[in-house]
């Protein structure tokens, strides 16, 4: 485990995989479940001259620790590190050694040629919500969304997309608003042309067939009792959010029911939560362990092989399927997974569908 140069020594003999991950700070407990997926990998690996080595990235590290720890080790791939932040900081020394890199952060305008991000990118779920967009002929579309530079961005590819002209209105709530309960409110009836009459006769809120609603956990959980209230029929209106739906306290949310959100198909999760009890029964593992350990798994084939893995590529040895779980790799740092529509159902669980309805 390195954090620092004491006490390391070349090594000569053996295939290093260096993998950086947060072992101190607020995101330590995460870095221990990834090294755990990590390590049953390796328990299953067959190849015993690959080792794995640890750099602590929690601390605010020094990035000529690292360079100097890549000079010893020579690693053949670099897995991590969580963080964009992270992963920008130790671009640059990647850079030098030409060193493939497989990172958790799920910011894919970090990926290029070398670097891989195989984390689930936002920027790719609303490209895939686009595509259902247009494949059910939605016509009244509606945009909510937090008021940061994320949710601009994820406008602003909206907006290029073919959808441009479908896009009805859309409202950006900033942290006063959204602290003000009866300003949200106020906002919201006003986005929706609320119509009090209406809410008496019972009507459904029809003034959209399609909302995306863009924010983190608390700010979805604020306001889609409040899009319920107002009378949003989500059998007749789509409401669509990212991959943050796949919580377990907004999947029992009351109002998201029927709410709807694209994530990567993942089968065998049974499979693979049996492997981990085996080992690690104290724990319960999740979605960023199960694609640690399958990260772990393309790792050691990859750098078993006497080629780099530019030249794997190249040859056609991109593809990869881990328990049945199918990651290409392309050249310019693009990582292909099946992204499927999953429906919110009343009993917070989830289902797949291929339909419009």
């Amino acid at each position: 485990f390195y954090n620092s140069l004491s006490n390391s020594n070349k090594v000569n003999n053996e295939i290093n995989i260096l993998v950086l991950l947060p072992f101190s700070n607020k995101y330590r407990s995460i870095g221990k479940k990834i090294r755990r997926a990590v390590d049953l990998a390796v328990l299953q690996s067959k190849n015993k001259n690959i080792k794995f080595a640890y750099f602590n990235t929690g601390n605010d590290f020094n990035s000529n620790d690292l360079e100097l720890i890549i000079e010893k080790l020579n690693p053949k791939i670099v897995i991590g590190p969580l963080l964009r932040e992270n992963l920008i900081k130790i671009k640059p020394v990647i850079s030098k050694f030409n060193i493939p890199v497989f990172s958790f952060t799920n910011d894919s305008s970090l990926s290029e040629k070398g670097i891989w991000v195989l984390g689930f990118s936002p920027f790719d779920q609303i490209n895939k919500i686009i595509d259902y967009a247009i494949k059910c002929k939605k016509e009244k579309i509606g945009f909510i969304s937090i008021d940061d530079d994320y949710g601009h961005r994820i406008y602003d590819l909206i907006s290029d997309s073919e959808l441009i002209g479908l896009i009805k209105d859309k409202i950006f709530i900033n942290n006063q608003t959204f602290k003000n309960k009866e300003n949200l409110r106020n906002s919201l009836s006003n986005f929706l042309n609320y119509n009090e009459n209406n809410n008496k006769d019972l009507l459904s809120n029809d003034e959209y067939d399609f909302i995306i609603l863009i924010g983190n956990r608390n700010f979805i959980l604020s306001l889609a009792p409040i899009l319920t209230y107002y009378d949003v029929d989500l059998v007749k209106t789509d409401l669509f959010a990212t991959s943050v739906l796949n919580d377990k306290t907004l999947l029992n949310e009351h109002s998201l029911i029927n709410a709807k959100f694209p994530f990567i198909s993942e089968i065998n999760i049974n499979e693979f939560n049996k492997l981990w009890n085996l080992v690690w029964f104290e724990t319960e593992s999740d979605h960023l362990t199960r694609l640690a350990y399958y990260i772990s798994k393309i790792s050691i084939w990859v750098a078993s092989q006497d080629i780099n893995f530019e030249n794997q590529i190249k040859n056609g040895q991109n593809k990869f399927s881990i328990l049945g779980n199918r990651f290409i790799f392309n050249i310019n740092g693009n990582v292909v997974r099946p992204i499927n529509i999953y429906k919110i159902g009343k009993d917070g669980s989830t289902k797949k569908i291929n339909s419009c309805l």
